[in-house]
């Protein structure tokens, strides 16, 4: 994808909403299938188990634990 090679990200992917298929990701940016669960399961539980389980305890991706800085309907970003 043309965002792959612009710089101007660090680590970045892009998976389906099943949360078993990356479709791109950033060089060297390897998300394990229980990491896209983690993510997939904020979204289908906004409750204690989603969205705010994430903000408080953080999201692991890649081998490495991001605070949550914002997360809406479509991204959730974060910051190692």
């Amino acid at each position: 994808m043309s965002w792959q090679g612009t710089g101007n990200l660090d680590k970045a992917a892009i998976f389906n909403n099943e949360g078993n298929s990356v479709w791109a990701a950033t060089q060297g940016f390897t998300v394990s299938p229980q990491e896209m669960q983690e993510v997939v399961t904020a979204y289908k539980d906004p409750g204690t188990d989603g969205v705010k389980q994430v903000q408080s305890t953080g999201l692991h991706i890649a081998g490495d634990r991001f605070v949550v800085l914002k997360a809406d309907e479509r991204s959730i970003y974060g910051k190692k």
